[in-house]
C-alpha cells in the first residue's frame, strides 16, 4: 500500500502547487495596439428614368501610445454623375496631433482640408492650435469638444486666393447602442476671425453595425454649409448619404 500511496500523494502535492501557481500568476493581458484605422468604400447606381452612379472612399488612422502625442487622420471622397454629367464631387481630410496634459484635457495642432466645385470652393485649407476636453472615453463611448485659433486659406473658382485669421471649434461623440452597433455624431465650424458670419460648418450624423469582428456596414448623413457662399446662385447647404461598407485594422 506504502508503494501506491507515496506517488499518488506527491502527484497531488504537485498539482496543487501548480494551481496555486497559476492563480497567483495569471498570464499577462495583450497590450492594445498603437495603431488602427479604417478602410472603407460604398457605390450606389439608379437606371431608369435617370442613370446615375455614387461612389464613395475613405479612411481613418489613429496612434494612440500611453504617453506622448497621438496622432488622427481621417478621409472622405465622395463622387457622383448623373445621366452621363458629374454631380457631385466632395472631398473632406482632417489630420490632428494630441498631447495631454491633465486628466481629460489636451493641448491639439490640426489641418483640415476641403474641396466642393459644385459650392465654388476649389479648396479650403486650415491650420489651428488649441485646446480640447474629452467628458468621457470608453468602450461604451466618447465625447470631446475643442477650441483653436489659426489662419485659413480659400481659393473659389476664378477669385484669387483669400487668406483670413480663423477660429475653429468643434465636437464628438460616439455611443455603443449595443455589442455590434455604435451612433456617431461630429460637428465643426471655421469661422473669420474678424467676421464670424462668414464661416463653414459640417456636421455628420452616422450609425455602424458589425458584420465580423473586423467589417461593418456604416450609413453616415453628412452636411456642409457656407454661410456666406461666393455666388447668391450657390446653395447654402450640401446634403449627402454614404452608404459604405468598412474594414477596421
Amino acid at each position: 500500500m506504502r508503494t501506491v500511496r507515496l506517488p499518488f500523494a506527491a502527484v497531488v502535492c504537485a498539482l496543487v502547487a501548480t494551481s496555486a501557481t497559476a492563480a497567483q500568476d495569471p498570464p499577462p493581458k495583450p497590450a492594445a495596439p498603437i495603431w488602427s484605422g479604417s478602410l472603407g468604400a460604398g457605390l450606389a447606381s439608379t437606371t431608369g428614368n435617370t442613370d446615375t452612379q455614387h461612389w464613395n472612399v475613405s479612411f481613418k488612422a489613429n496612434r494612440k501610445p500611453t504617453t506622448g502625442l497621438a496622432f488622427a487622420a481621417e478621409g472622405l471622397m465622395i463622387r457622383g454623375s448623373k445621366d452621363g454629367k458629374l454631380s457631385a464631387d466632395n472631398s473632406l481630410l482632417r489630420s490632428r496631433l494630441d498631447l495631454k496634459y491633465a486628466d481629460k484635457a489636451y493641448v491639439f495642432a490640426q489641418a483640415q482640408y476641403l474641396r466642393n466645385p459644385f459650392k465654388s470652393i476649389d479648396y479650403f485649407w486650415a491650420n489651428t492650435a488649441g485646446m480640447g476636453y474629452r467628458f468621457f472615453d470608453s468602450s461604451a463611448g466618447t465625447f470631446s469638444v475643442d477650441l483653436s485659433g489659426g489662419a485659413s486659406w480659400e481659393k473659389n473658382v476664378g477669385k484669387p486666393v483669400r487668406t483670413h485669421s480663423a477660429i475653429a471649434f468643434g465636437e464628438k461623440y460616439a455611443k455603443a447602442l449595443s455589442k455590434t452597433a455604435t451612433f456617431t455624431h461630429a460637428f465643426s465650424g471655421n469661422v473669420v476671425a474678424d467676421d464670424v458670419g462668414n464661416g463653414l460648418y459640417t456636421t455628420s450624423v452616422g450609425v455602424a453595425a458589425a458584420v465580423t469582428n473586423r467589417t461593418q456596414v456604416k450609413v453616415e448623413a453628412l452636411d456642409t454649409y457656407r454661410t456666406t457662399p461666393p455666388s447668391a446662385a450657390i446653395n447654402k447647404r450640401d446634403l449627402s448619404t454614404v452608404v459604405s461598407f468598412v474594414y477596421k485594422f
